[in-house]
């Protein structure tokens, strides 16, 4: 599937310019990202463009960490995405995400039920239980990450080769910008008071996990569907944390169907 997402820098008054990828036509729904960022080949974001008005912002910090400087917590992030919306003319939309951006998502719908037609979370985070810890996102070596992101890690995106054998410097810098990002909302644990505001979410709601989860506990899936008005929960077997990586098809097609589009071909 040849990528239908192309990038545009969008105006708001009181932040820097934000960096969205925008492609396809229909419904508008709005992706925020995991871990990784915005990979505008993604079988999943294209395979949704073929039904959708699909929005995916790029994070603030994970281009400039000069992004963050008027942001300070979650619900500066949640009013930074209301702004954003504005800018973009989505007065409604799918307010969908996967892993980081899932707590995201659940964040912007929480704060904003209105902007909420239907709410997708694919591997979540947001929730913590001390009896079943959520991975130390922090405490990971590069070399670490493949084993609990991915059932396989075989699946897990290789670095660009560099000449001479030198590390790609290039992948460093975006690495320790996306992690400082991620830091700032999720360290040391990312439950931010999610749980309280779950209940404001009263639209049709999807929770997904990879049935082989070993980040996330896939028993948070019960938690956030008990917190939410109205959601399920669905287990994509053979598949981690990286759900959207390593099953895009079934992801895809569970999705589709909640949504009421066609599953693609």
């Amino acid at each position: 599937m040849s990528p239908v997402l192309s990038e545009r820098l969008v105006e708001l008054p009181r932040n820097p310019e934000p960096l969205v990828y925008e492609g396809g036509g229909g419904p508008p729904l709005v992706w925020f990202h995991g871990l990784g960022g915005v990979d505008p080949a993604d079988p999943v974001l294209n395979g949704l463009a073929e039904r959708f008005a699909v929005s995916a912002p790029l994070t603030p910090g994970f281009r400039d960490l000069g992004e963050l400087d008027q942001i300070d917590d979650i619900h500066d992030l949640a009013i930074y995405y209301d702004d954003l919306l504005n800018a973009l003319g989505v007065e409604q939309a799918v307010i969908a995400g996967h892993s980081f951006g899932a707590m995201v998502a659940a964040e912007v719908a929480a704060h904003y039920p209105r902007r909420a037609s239907q709410v997708v979370l694919v591997s979540p985070f947001g929730l913590w239980d001390d009896a079943r810890p959520v991975a130390d996102l922090f405490a990971l070596t590069a070399g670490q990450m493949p084993d609990l992101l991915y059932m396989d890690p075989s699946k897990a995106p290789s670095a660009p080769d560099s000449p001479n054998g030198q590390p790609d410097i290039e992948a460093l810098v975006a690495l320790a910008q996306s992690m400082t990002t991620l830091a700032k909302f999720m360290w040391p644990i990312p439950e931010r008071g999610l749980a309280r505001r779950l209940p404001r979410i009263t639209v049709p709601a999807l929770v997904v996990y990879g049935a082989q989860d070993r980040f996330v506990p896939v028993s948070y899936a019960d938690d956030f569907v008990s917190a939410l008005g109205s959601a399920s929960s669905t287990l994509v077997e053979g598949a981690g944390h990286m759900v959207t990586i390593e099953a895009p098809d079934q992801v895809l097609s569970v999705l589709n169907e909640f949504l009421g589009a066609p599953a693609a071909a």
